[in-house]
């Protein structure tokens, strides 16, 4: 597996091969979306053949900005005539999306994988690894370096990356790059609006009865008010016909909290409990909690799943590491 690869090496494969199939991470977010999306579009403009596949349908957030061009669920895919399979963000082969009929290990073609987070794996033949605000702004330096066409609408994709990991510019990780690449993209069409309208401001009303539910009956505080936790139950999902899917953005109602500097939203999936933990602090790392519990990410945004019985398990296992911390 390669390392220190450089951006005009990832630039030199996706030129000197034709035959592309992307994916990402399960459950995908923003960054995810607008990665993989701008990707795909940017080299079918150079005459690629390129196709992406997403495990499930897309959050409904995101419906009116990205389109229905893409395999999921359990379609029956020829992988053997692909030449590279392209990893966008994600950090380890376990949280690729991929289809029950294919394994990870069993996989032929020649891999690349383009992240920005820091704990990525290296899982791939080749893998690009910066720390960018996004994978989306590396997709960015990619095509610019390939000097592709960036229309309106791959700007538009790139933007909702952006916006998505940095939490419209909110986070830390934003910084000078990001908000050049921004300007970049406005100047190049990328509905910025539209983007905002569709991922902060049109939350559906049984989204909302469901957060304030969740913050009303489930919050947790701990640690003097500094760290906050939530259970959100399959019941609570069916009581407002919500998926989980489209729970992005639900922990922002618990990091909001004046005071705390931990946020943790747990979810139950099959077996297992699903962590999603954001900090407010540079000097708080949820990043360390998450590993820590055989989970990864960033720094200030973290996530694991962990095999345990009961939640009070869980919160035991939860609360040792966020004692180091705190």
């Amino acid at each position: 597996m390669s390392k220190d690869t450089t951006i005009a090496q990832v630039a030199d494969i996706l030129q000197a091969n034709n035959n592309f199939l992307i994916f990402t991470h399960v459950n995908p977010d923003g960054d995810a979306l607008g990665s993989s999306f701008s990707m795909l579009n940017a080299l079918r403009n150079r005459a690629k053949s390129v196709d992406l596949y997403i495990q499930n349908k897309l959050p409904k957030v995101y419906s009116d900005i990205f389109t229905d061009d893409y395999y999921s669920d359990d379609v029956i895919i020829d992988f053997s005539k692909y030449d590279y399979f392209i990893f966008l963000d994600t950090s380890n082969e376990k949280r690729i999306a991929l289809p029950s009929n294919l394994e990870f290990d069993k996989i032929k073609q020649k891999t690349i994988n383009i992240d920005h987070h820091i704990d990525n794996s290296n899982f791939a033949d080749t893998n690009y690894i910066t720390e960018s605000a996004a994978c989306a702004e590396i997709c960015f330096d990619i095509l610019n370096f390939l000097r592709c066409d960036i229309s309106a609408q791959i700007a538009t994709y790139i933007m909702a990356g952006v916006i998505a990991d940095t939490g419209c510019f909110r986070f830390n990780n934003t910084n000078s790059t990001t908000m050049k690449v921004a300007a970049k993209l406005l100047e190049l069409g990328a509905e910025y609006q539209k983007i905002i309208i569709n991922s902060f401001f049109s939350k559906p009303i049984e989204l909302i009865k469901l957060e304030a539910d969740l913050i009303h009956n489930s919050l947790q505080l701990e640690y003097n008010g500094k760290f906050a936790w939530c259970y959100l139950d399959d019941n609570l999902l069916s009581k407002y016909n919500i998926n989980l899917k489209d729970i992005d953005g639900l922990i922002d109602a618990i990091r909001a909290i004046k005071g705390v500097e931990i946020a943790l939203l747990i979810t139950k999936r099959d077996e297992s409990f699903k962590l999603s933990f954001r900090s407010k602090t540079p000097t708080i790392s949820v990043g360390k909690i998450a590993r820590a519990l055989d989970g990864g990410g960033h720094e200030l945004a973290a996530g694991a799943t962990v095999n345990v019985s009961t939640l009070e398990e869980l919160m035991t296992k939860v609360n040792e590491q966020v004692s180091i911390i705190l």
